[in-house]
């Protein structure tokens, strides 16, 4: 299986929905000092992971592997315009360059690096990402990092790099459809015209039947849905379309929110074994910092979700192979506010 992966270099995938903790995955891989972590490249024109084939579906040609493998060994030996922000040391990043916000200003700003560009080499071969330059760190320390990309609502993609390349780590997080909806319709619906949403909507799910005659049938009739039933059903197949090609390798890691919200320590760990990071109890402070709050956001759906939408959310998921997943989530999570109702009291 390993002739599979024909990168040179370590990588490892974020995956999921947006609106559903796929930044929270990002940032707690980020933690450690020896990733380099990309943030949807893919949205940015011109990058190398944008010129990618867009393919949503799961219908990928024999010729995507060559064009993904020459992608990823691009990107994972240099840094990008999407990078996280490096927040904390790394051992490929000079540490007066990032406390100063040098290497920050340096790889946010496409002006500067032109500007640059007339004395550093490193800088002029791409205006998104660029190779390391000795003053601001080390070039093989970064090429021997773990490169962690972040793509969301990549079903194909998602879906081929498990079956295809089965030993990089992929890491989906999943939100309870409640939880989705809600920060949907606030983070998003509310900016953009609902009759064009639902129509986009209606337009990817009849490509999605045209491929899949399983799926058309669990559709039945797309135009009667509303714009929050279509947004339901693509988050549904492109949740089931990932799990369904992860769930027998080890290197796929599903990922509740809800339970990262409420154990957050015990998932980061989780994830970080999965992509072969070492621990420490710097990063446990750290993710301990970063989600003292996250139990209260993860349950505030059934507070802000109306009567209505709260019994659509139940319907959806009466229907789904997936309910399941958060009946056990629910009940340690319950378990979890009791133990600290007790401590408490």
């Amino acid at each position: 299986m390993s002739a599979l992966v024909a990168s040179p270099y370590r990588y490892a995938v974020v995956a999921g929905h947006g609106r559903s903790g796929t930044n929270w995955v990002l940032e707690t891989l980020d933690l450690s000092p020896t990733t380099n972590c990309r943030n949807e490249p893919d949205m940015t024109p011109g990058t190398r992971f944008a010129d990618l084939p867009q393919i949503p579906h799961g219908e990928i040609d024999n010729g995507f592997g060559r064009q993904w493998d020459a992608v990823l060994a691009y990107s994972a030996s240099r840094l990008g315009q999407t990078d996280h922000p490096i927040a904390s040391g790394k051992t490929f990043a000079n540490e007066w360059a990032r406390r100063s916000g040098l290497l920050r200003n340096i790889a946010t700003s496409p002006r500067l690096r032109r500007l640059l560009g007339a004395l550093e080499p490193a800088f002029r071969e791409n205006p998104w990402e660029f190779r390391l330059p000795w003053w601001l760190g080390s070039q093989q320390r970064l090429a021997e990092a773990l490169f962690v990309v972040k793509l969301v609502q990549k079903p194909g993609w998602i879906a081929w790099l498990l079956r295809r390349r089965p030993q990089v780590p992929v890491v989906h997080i999943v939100r309870h459809p409640g939880g989705f909806l809600d920060s949907w319709r606030r983070r998003w619906l509310n900016k953009h015209d609902p009759a064009e949403v639902a129509a986009n909507n209606r337009q990817r799910l009849v490509a999605v039947a045209e491929r899949h005659s399983d799926w058309a049938r669990r559709f039945g009739d797309i135009g009667a849905m509303s714009v929050e039933e279509s947004e339901l059903y693509y988050w549904l197949f492109a949740t089931v379309q990932i799990d369904q090609a992860g769930r027998q390798h080890g290197s796929y890691c599903r990922v509740l929110f809800e339970e990262m919200a409420a154990f957050p320590v015990e998932q980061a760990r989780r994830i970080y074994r999965v992509c072969g990071l070492a621990w420490s109890d710097k990063i446990e402070a750290r993710v301990k910092e970063m989600t003292s709050h996250s139990p209260q956001i993860a349950d505030a759906w059934r507070l802000r979700l109306d009567e209505k939408r709260q019994a659509l959310v139940e319907r959806f998921l009466a229907v789904t192979e997936i309910a399941g997943w958060w009946t056990g989530a629910e009940s340690r999570n319950e378990k979890h506010v009791d133990r600290r109702r007790m401590a408490i009291g």
